[in-house]
């Protein structure tokens, strides 16, 4: 199989109303020295934009660090440990959590 290229385009992903397009590359600049690899699918960072479902649940990725509402048992915890989180297409997920959502005009 042929090395991924950085920024070539892995896949285009639809979901609640968002197209993505997740491409190779790093999350860190580090990253990209060759002690770390091959370049790996990016997803969306949703701390930093955040895409939300038409009922007003935000959208997050299993690997997303917990936010201030989450629950896990684990030490490291992530968005997919969490008892609010329901997984949906590929890496995605909706965080369920009612702090979280946007309420508009209900």
């Amino acid at each position: 199989m042929p090395k991924s290229q950085e920024g070539t385009l892995y896949k285009t992903l639809d979901l609640h109303g968002h197209t993505f397009d997740i491409v190779y590359g790093y999350y860190e600049p580090y990253e990209s020295s060759s002690d770390f690899g091959d370049p790996i699918p990016i997803y969306p960072d949703f701390t930093k934009t955040p895409c939300y479902t038409e009922d007003g649940y935000p959208l997050v990725t299993r690997m997303q660090s917990l936010c201030e509402h989450g629950e896990s048992r684990f030490r490291d915890p992530c968005c997919a440990d969490c008892p609010h989180f329901m997984p949906d297409t590929d890496l995605f997920g909706i965080c369920r959590c009612e702090e979280n959502r946007v309420r508009k005009n209900e």
